[in-house]
């Protein structure tokens, strides 16, 4: 009984070094107009905590008459380090990616073919 117990203890405390989805939020654009939302799950990467999975965008800036615009994608994301990120997005047949450092949030700039750099920041929750 005692070293279930300390297994069950141990594995509740261990840091989530074995995540098997990343909840990812974040605003994107010079005034953070563009709300991202992702729930992603974890691939097999040959020891890489790479994960991938549908992501979707809202314009929550000033709005059209018909409501925000909304779009749809994929998101790839690679937490590098503790402090590192390194992204692609797929969004509209298009792929940008990104790479960031942590502070309060993942802060930098997603590059995109043709297109000036925007700024973005991430928010991401690991769940086991």
């Amino acid at each position: 009984m005692r070293p279930v117990l300390l297994f069950c203890l141990a594995t509740a405390l261990a840091p989530n070094a074995y995540a098997q989805a990343l909840k990812v939020s974040g605003q994107l654009g010079v005034l953070g107009e563009w709300e991202l939302s992702a729930t992603l799950s974890r691939e097999p990467a040959g020891g890489k905590r790479q994960f991938s999975g549908p992501l979707s965008l809202k314009h929550v800036g000033i709005c059209s008459p018909d409501g925000p615009e909304e779009k749809a994608g994929t998101a790839q994301v690679q937490l590098v380090s503790a402090s590192r990120v390194a992204a692609s997005f797929m969004i509209d047949g298009v792929t940008c990616t990104y790479r960031g450092q942590k502070s309060d949030t993942y802060t930098g700039l997603m590059s995109c073919p043709g297109k000036t750099n925007v700024p973005i920041l991430l928010w991401i929750d690991e769940a086991k």
